[in-house]
């Protein structure tokens, strides 16, 4: 069958395909750090992080386009975007888990930027969560969610659905320091995933989709 033959087949109304389309670097890095204002001890931590080491990617459907003249236009999402956060969600799951397959020492910090949610006490509701190097005793206790290599795409999923913050930031490294389910990061661990830190994937585009930096020469998830 040719393509045109092919083409006569397929539905007008048909979803053009998602592609993995590089962003301004600038604005990227402009909406970025916004969110790094967080006061917690992992996003002070990736203040550090030089960016211009790596790209600002996002999924963006057929033949969108970001405008932007400035950062804060990455709020908003574009015009084929509505309708397909599933497909960008899945992305993004899909992402991290790669990520997570690749390293025993691979793991995905979520960033919830609020006090654990009651329900966290039912470890079969949940997956895992632990507190920032102030503890439970802070005034302001900061709480991240976990995943290592035997994560499913089902824990990860409800990992970006259980962070409760403003935006998701996911921080995508390495440890060789076990983590301790509802423990307390040390300093060190903290030090070590934001240093090791090889991609960050964010909120952004109004909630229908992310953005993704990757340090260059890391093919993360991507592909």
């Amino acid at each position: 069958m040719s393509v045109e033959e092919q083409s006569q087949q397929t539905p007008q109304n048909a979803k053009p395909p998602l592609r993995w389309a590089q962003l301004n670097q600038e604005h990227c890095k402009e909406f970025l750090s916004g969110i790094l204002t967080w006061q917690d001890p992992v996003s002070i931590l990736l203040r550090d992080l030089d960016l211009d080491r790596g790209v600002f990617h996002a999924y963006l459907p057929g033949d969108d386009q970001v405008p932007c003249k400035k950062g804060s236009d990455l709020d908003w999402e574009t015009p084929g975007m509505v309708g397909r956060i599933g497909e960008l969600s899945d992305c993004a799951y899909r992402f991290v888990l790669s990520h997570l397959g690749r390293s025993p020492r691979h793991l995905a910090l979520v960033s919830t930027h609020y006090p654990p949610d009651p329900r966290w006490d039912k470890p079969e509701e949940f997956i895992g969560w632990i507190y920032g190097h102030d503890g439970p005793e802070s005034q302001a206790p900061e709480i991240y969610l976990h995943l290592n290599r035997t994560a499913t795409l089902d824990e990860v999923n409800r990992a970006f659905r259980s962070g409760r913050g403003f935006t998701n930031l996911v921080v995508l490294g390495e440890t060789d320091i076990p983590l301790t389910d509802r423990g307390v990061l040390t300093l060190e661990q903290e030090q070590q995933i934001a240093e090791s830190c090889s991609s960050l994937v964010f909120d952004a585009f109004d909630g229908f989709g992310y953005i993704y930096w990757t340090r260059s020469g890391r093919n993360e998830g991507h592909g």
